[in-house]
């Protein structure tokens, strides 16, 4: 299996407690984020509630629900924003990787290009790639949605 998780755009909202808390720097919008887990097939299996754009990969897995669902020896493919958790396999980070490293490296990308296929086909969706405007409460409700019918996409069309 293999978690990630990716953001939305939103309304910047009215709010200043709220604009600092949505605010992704990394993205540089005001956004919602969601941590999913996804099959080999490609298939959404997983996903956190909504979290704000400013929230870490890491806390988001650590708050979210899914490190408590796992069995004992259970492993996930993530990536660098992961690391430092046991239960997901991560990528080696830094300028002074061995070559065994760099080869262990673009193994894990070319299988975490799955996840990332899963989520180009979910924000195929115009309302998830997008800015959303509408009632943040809402967000969930499209998000819950736009992911089961990527699902039945994922299903009648396969990776």
């Amino acid at each position: 299996m293999y978690i990630d998780s990716t953001s939305f755009k939103v309304e910047r909202p009215t709010n200043e407690d709220l604009q600092r808390v949505l605010y992704c720097g990394k993205h540089k919008t005001h956004s919602i984020k969601y941590e999913c887990c996804v099959r080999n097939d490609g298939l959404f299996v997983w996903h956190s509630k909504p979290y704000a754009g400013s929230v870490h990969d890491i806390k988001v897995f650590r708050q979210g629900g899914l490190k408590q669902k796992l069995s004992k020896g259970e492993k996930m493919i993530g990536d660098k924003g992961y690391i430092g958790e046991h239960c997901i396999i991560t990528p080696y980070r830094g300028n002074n990787i061995n070559e065994w490293q760099k080869s262990f490296n673009r193994t894990i990308g070319r299988n975490r290009v799955i996840i990332e296929r899963s989520f180009g086909r979910l924000k195929r969706y115009g309302i998830m790639s997008r800015t959303f405007r509408a009632n943040l409460e809402r967000h969930e409700q499209v998000f819950h949605v736009c992911l089961n019918l990527t699902n039945i996409s994922i299903i009648l069309n396969p990776l």
